[in-house]
């Protein structure tokens, strides 16, 4: 009888040893997302969500709670086995084998199974243990000031290490979104824009603008006849204008006014007796007046403080310069907008993907995608990857030192990177071959 009842004792004390380590295991990894909806919105369980939020919010004290039960259960089971082995034996010469069974059956069954359990349902098991845990709490709780107390007397003396930009907040919370897509909480599409969002504010102006060389640009002292030339063939509704060179932009053209300009004209023309304009002559139309205020913008300006400066503008578009006030480009609300919602297209645009997937390891990709889309697509470490240029294709002209000919190719971080053409000086289209280690 005194075996049996042995044995019940140390099979009980293995089973809280479990519970322990699955409750540590579970405070530590436990959404309190969830929790707190489950709390706000009465559902089932709702009380044990509320006590579980508590317990978790206060965790050096419900580790220390379960740290000691943890032990004591432990150091009984350690007794317990040693009698147990004596009573079997006759003899206290074998209880060397009672610690060797019983680590191991802590090991297995007190803590890695337990543990390995919890990790994956923490949410639930957290609020089935809240009860025991919270009377735990209250059992000990002049220990555990003690033990909390003397902690933090010793751990004074260690720097905290600060992280201005908080990335460990933006991890927890990008964690906390692929944790809730993969529950099914949210779909992918939802899953996406919440990650861009959480990107927006490290993305500069540069990054996304349209490089000068793209930009279509109106010099107020050219002929009408070049003016006109340049607004009929410019795909967009509103066109930066300068005097003598594009470093020095005077105001912004929006086509519409142009537009509504000459009707005016026109139909003030038809009524007029005087004779016809020679067409080859000076503009029908002065544009000065119609000019807006250009708003400029720092290449190195994040996207949030470019989409307030737009508002407040109230403009649509902006000149994006360097620190010399020379023109590098120029951004858009769209552009803006598009690094949330993805590319937004209207019936006018033609479709050319930046990134073309012809196998997992194989892509073709515009010579204007950027530095950080690159990386992420071809599965590079953000933190080793060394580039001083913000797209691809000034990556490769880096990387060679001289601009490349079309089929020259480029060995790069477990890359062959191929151009597959040129648009005079500038990469147009790459072939990047991704070269994976078969496992």
């Amino acid at each position: 009888m005194s075996i049996l009842l042995v044995s019940i004792g140390l099979v009980l004390c293995i089973l809280l040893s479990a519970f322990f380590s699955a409750s540590e295991m579970a405070f530590s990894a436990c959404n309190t997302v969830r929790l707190e909806n489950i709390k706000d919105e009465k559902a089932k369980g709702w009380r044990k969500a509320r006590t579980a939020l508590r317990i978790a919010g206060n965790f050096d004290n419900t580790l220390s709670a379960i740290l000691i039960g943890n032990n004591l259960v432990n150091i009984a089971a350690s007794s317990l086995a040693s009698v147990l082995i004596i009573l079997a034996m006759g003899s206290d010469s074998y209880t060397w084998l009672a610690t060797v069974i019983l680590t191991v059956l802590i090991i297995i069954f007190g803590e890695t199974i337990p543990k390995i359990f919890a990790k994956k349902n923490s949410t639930g098991f957290a609020m089935k243990a809240s009860s025991a845990i919270n009377v735990m709490i209250f059992i000990f709780k002049p220990l555990i000031w003690i033990i909390v107390g003397l902690t933090h007397l010793i751990t004074m003396a260690m720097k905290e290490e600060v992280d201005e930009e908080n990335d460990e907040s933006v991890e927890e919370l990008q964690s906390i979104i692929e944790t809730a897509e993969d529950e099914g909480i949210i779909d992918e599409s939802d899953s996406n824009l919440m990650q861009a969002a959480i990107d927006f504010a490290d993305i500069s102006a540069s990054e996304v603008m349209t490089a000068r060389v793209d930009v279509h640009a109106i010099d107020i002292d050219d002929s009408w006849e070049e003016i006109r030339t340049e607004i009929d063939n410019s795909p967009y509704s509103r066109i930066p204008v300068y005097r003598d060179s594009i470093d020095n932009i005077i105001g912004i053209l929006h086509l519409n006014m142009v537009y509504k300009a000459l009707a005016e004209h026109e139909e003030n023309a038809l009524f007029s007796t005087e004779t016809e304009q020679d067409p080859a002559q000076d503009s029908p139309i002065d544009l000065r007046p119609l000019l807006m205020k250009p708003c400029f913008v720092y290449k190195a300006m994040k996207l949030p403080k470019v989409l307030n400066t737009l508002k407040s503008a109230k403009q649509h578009l902006a000149i994006v310069t360097d620190e010399y006030s020379g023109t590098l480009g120029v951004i858009s609300m769209e552009d803006v907008l598009e690094q949330i919602v993805g590319e937004i297209y209207d019936e006018t645009d033609e479709v050319d993907p930046d990134v073309v997937v012809k196998n997992d390891n194989e892509f073709e990709v515009d010579g204007d995608l950027s530095i950080g889309e690159f990386i992420e697509l071809a599965g590079l470490d953000e933190d080793s990857f060394e580039a001083e240029r913000d797209t691809v294709g000034g990556w490769i002209v880096e990387k060679l030192g001289h601009f490349p000919t079309s089929g020259e190719t480029l060995e790069e971080d477990g890359m062959s990177l191929k151009v597959i053409s040129m648009d005079g000086l500038r990469v147009e289209k790459i072939l990047v071959k991704l070269n994976r280690q078969e496992a």
